[in-house]
């Protein structure tokens, strides 16, 4: 009797035990039905919106944005005047489009600009680790336009273009005084289709059919140098996994005894993404300080100010408001390979950005050297927010100071004459050793005359403290 009572208690709390795993379960499944519809909702609402927005409401949301998060204030004086200036005429999507940079325009900020969906379809990729087009970058200061560098495996090494030379003609199409970047556009419109180049070099003009097509993109250049000597180059920071790249052509070489990082041509891209490779070359200090319109605070001259700083064993990034801290976000950093080590950053006049913010990062850290000419000098930050029809706008919407606080100064409206003197301040920043580079350089190849001028001073240096080294047993002894 006693067995069975006990088994009929059993059987009973198995029963009540089933029940509440049950109801449980059903809790589950309503509050994931909940959320998955709620998720489904909330994207069915933002293609909608999207799909749904007239070429008028497009035009508003880029006016609205820009005004939001534009940095310079002063700018913004006469912005109210632009919000229903083309109410009445914008029929369409190449209306609002063509009418909304004008508008933007009017900011006399070459970095605040409209993507239309091709061209935030470039910079996805861009982020993705590929490139569309025939593979040339381009030097937009000289006329006609020279090619400045020719991409790995891309459709101008395989035709044979070189630094230097001069495009004459796409097309038939007379490039003597067109942009890179109207080039560049008609290239991309004829993907996967023969496009014909008119080059001039050497006096000699070549003729050259290139297919433009999508490549990946090679994002570093690591390399072990004569003398146990690691180099590294960086082409931009835009991929979004590059730290991992970064990471594991530094974990190959951690065992060389010098770093030669090469920011040559490099335009910049994510702040945090850069910051995060700054971390595997210095143990701790600050890095950088971005101040932006403050968006959290009624007060219409409100600052956020952002500061980013290495510790030993994290990042830390803190935030204040005029000066009143708000926040301090942990972040994770990488190891740091090359410590004690010596370090030589090569900079020129395209490095910007981003890439200005690490060289500055390392040198006011006494954490290197830099070798080169002078950068860019950009010193602002975009935001890019997306609009509809698969477009973007990017608002410069802040600025950054090195860990010395120099704002760097904005290069884009300044002659070479009035970056050199503007407010009595030199524009980007001045390399240690200024080394112009030799006519048709090619980075990391034979005739970089700046990479070998690294090369010479690390060996110097090493010389030098192996004779400072010698000096001092022989004293001891």
């Amino acid at each position: 009797m006693f067995g069975k009572k006990a088994g009929s208690k059993e059987a009973g709390g198995t029963s009540r035990s089933a029940d509440e795993k049950n109801r449980i379960r059903r809790r589950q499944i309503i509050v994931v039905s909940s959320s998955l519809l709620f998720s489904l909702l909330y994207t069915l609402g933002f293609w909608l919106n999207q799909a749904f927005c007239t070429p008028v409401e497009l035009y508003h949301r880029v006016w609205q944005t820009t005004g939001n998060f534009f940095y310079e204030r002063d700018k913004l004086t006469n912005w109210r005047a632009w919000e229903h200036k083309y109410d009445s005429s914008i029929k369409n999507q190449k209306d609002a489009e063509e009418d909304l940079q004008i508008m933007l325009k009017s900011l006399n900020d070459s970095f605040t600009t409209f993507y239309d969906a091709r061209a935030t379809s470039r910079q996805s990729d861009a982020h993705e680790g590929f490139y569309s087009g025939v593979g040339m970058v381009m030097n937009g200061k000289t006329h006609p336009v020279t090619v400045r560098r020719v991409m790995p495996g891309s459709a101008a090494e395989r035709g044979g273009v070189q630094p230097g030379d001069q495009i004459l003609s796409v097309d038939g199409i007379d490039c003597s005084r067109l942009e890179p970047s109207k080039i560049g556009d008609h290239t991309r419109e004829r993907m996967y289709h023969p496009v014909q180049f008119m080059l001039k070099r050497a006096g000699q003009e070549l003729s050259l059919t290139l297919v433009p097509s999508k490549i990946a993109l090679v994002s570093t250049v690591p390399r072990r140098l004569a003398d146990n000597i690691a180099y590294e180059r960086i082409d931009a920071f835009n991929r979004g996994d590059l730290a991992k790249i970064v990471e594991k052509d530094f974990r190959d070489l951690q065992n060389c005894r010098a770093l030669i990082l090469d920011l040559r041509g490099n335009g910049g891209g994510g702040v945090d993404l850069c910051l995060e490779i700054v971390s595997s070359m210095m143990e701790e200090g600050p890095l950088v300080s971005l101040r932006s319109r403050s968006t959290k605070s009624s007060g219409e001259d409100s600052y956020l100010t952002t500061h980013y700083t290495l510790t030993p064993t994290e990042m830390l990034v803190a935030d204040d408001v005029d000066g009143r801290k708000k926040a301090v976000a942990h972040r994770r950093r990488m190891i740091d390979f090359w410590r004690n080590k010596p370090i030589v950053v090569l900079v020129d006049q395209y490095s910007a950005s981003a890439a200005e913010m690490v060289a500055a990062a390392l040198s006011e850290n006494k954490r290197a050297d830099l070798i080169g000419e002078r950068t860019f000098g950009k010193g602002v930050a975009q935001i890019y927010f997306p609009m509809p029809w698969s477009s973007c706008v990017a608002v410069t919407a802040g600025r950054y100071f090195t860990p010395n606080g120099r704002w760097l100064g904005d290069g884009q409206e300044l002659t070479d004459a009035q970056r050199a003197s503007a407010s009595g301040k030199l524009r980007g920043i001045e390399p240690r050793y200024m080394v112009p580079a030799d006519k048709d350089l090619v980075y990391g190849e034979a005739n970089d005359n700046q990479l070998q001028f690294a090369i010479d001073l690390l060996r110097k240096n090493e010389n030098s403290k192996a004779q400072i080294q010698v000096k001092e047993e022989a004293r001891e002894r």
